[in-house]
């Protein structure tokens, strides 16, 4: 129970190769993977930078200022551009994800 097959995985990579190599194209500069535990929501906050997100594993929700929270499950990516209020929140256990930043001029 719980055990994925080969397919799957290499389902998984695959996804996170094209994700990271689209980054790559559309000029992200920092690629990495984070992950958090379940946490209490943020502060409304922005950044200097675009943001992209693959969600890999358990739930990721964003608020954007203004809007009603969305939660983004595996598999799911969106954006927040430079400047953006908004707050993260890893409800469910918490939320492994790919991210690229873009600087922008």
């Amino acid at each position: 129970v719980g055990a994925r097959s080969v397919e799957q995985v290499e389902g998984v990579m695959s996804v996170e190769v094209e994700f990271e190599a689209a980054l790559r194209a559309e000029g992200f500069e920092e690629i990495a993977v984070r992950e958090r535990g379940e946490t209490p929501t943020n502060p409304m906050h922005t950044h200097a930078f675009d943001a992209r997100i693959l969600v890999l594993e358990g739930s990721f929700g964003l608020t954007v200022e203004g809007s009603d929270m969305v939660l983004y499950g595996p598999g799911e990516s969106f954006s927040v551009p430079a400047g953006t209020v908004h707050q993260e929140t890893y409800p469910a256990g918490g939320a492994k994800w790919m991210f690229g930043t873009r600087t922008v001029a």
